[in-house]
């Protein structure tokens, strides 16, 4: 499974850890519940000294651009 999401959305992320940390990086894939629908999203925490951070997560930017490959 793949997700895109933006740059800057990642890099804010990452300006939370700190250099040598552990990173989780886990993909929860959109769901539907009812008549609501969920979009998929990253998951980041890091371990740093074996303390587990949660660094809460980035929705996955909307497919709905065109994107193209080179």
């Amino acid at each position: 499974m793949k997700i895109i999401v933006t740059w800057e959305d990642l890099q804010r992320k990452m300006e939370q850890t700190n250099k040598g940390d552990l990173l989780e990086l886990c993909i929860v894939p959109s769901q539907v519940d009812g008549l609501e629908s969920n979009p998929a999203f990253l998951h980041i925490a890091s371990i740093h000294n074996g303390c587990y951070s949660d660094l809460e997560s980035i929705d996955a930017y909307s497919t709905d651009a065109v994107i193209k490959t080179a």
